[in-house]
């Protein structure tokens, strides 16, 4: 930081040891009182975000927004952004970059239909190093991921399971596809613990 930024450097830094001890303190009671367990691995990595979090920090990059438009264009061009199926997506809100994406609608009307073919999309235009995380707790796993595959290969269930050579071909062409780098979490009950472990094992670009 420059050294009229100091005090925000510092400020920030207290404010992200605060933040950071009162989660781990809040694990630690919970495992003391046998509420929960599993969490030690949890505490480790909230340490280690800590850490990166911190040495982010000492750098001596400006902690506002650069005004060079040159290197704005190249921090925007390197943001790799993931193309939608759907046109009017397209369209109307743009390439998926970043963000929280909400979908509401009624029961029964599409809504995890139109998420796998969407998703099914995005695998072949992610990195080698980059997953998806999808975390079910609706229908049974074994269904969803028929789901991946017949929206991968636009090709009806009753087809692959015609045969062993069928189903065979269609694991080839969807891995081919990267339907290797969906991941798929069948669970009932999970918790926003787990989630964050999957999510520094995996380093997923979407969940």
């Amino acid at each position: 930081f420059p050294s009229h930024d100091s005090w925000l450097k510092d400020y920030i830094a207290t404010v992200l040891e605060k933040d950071t001890a009162t989660k781990i303190i809040n694990k630690l009671l919970k495992v003391v009182d046998e509420s929960e367990s599993g969490l030690l691995v949890s505490v480790e990595e909230d340490l280690q975000k800590f850490k990166d979090a911190t040495a982010e920090s000492d750098r001596d990059d400006s902690i506002f927004v650069s005004d060079d438009l040159c290197e704005l264009f190249s921090q925007e061009d390197s943001t790799n952004p993931i193309n939608w199926r759907l046109k009017c997506l397209q369209e109307s809100v743009g390439p998926l970059k970043e963000g929280l994406v909400h979908v509401f609608a009624r029961t029964n009307v599409g809504k995890t239909s139109w998420l796998v073919s969407e998703i099914t999309n995005f695998c072949h235009q992610l990195g080698d190093d980059e997953y998806i995380l999808y975390f079910n707790n609706e229908e049974a796993g074994r269904q969803v991921k028929y789901r991946f595959y017949t929206a991968m290969l636009n090709t009806p269930l009753g087809k692959l399971k015609s045969s062993t050579d069928t189903a065979k071909l269609a694991m080839e062409t969807y891995a081919k596809r990267g339907g290797h780098k969906l991941k798929l979490y069948d669970k009932d009950v999970f918790s926003v613990e787990d989630i964050d472990r999957f999510c520094y094992d995996y380093k997923p670009r979407i969940v």
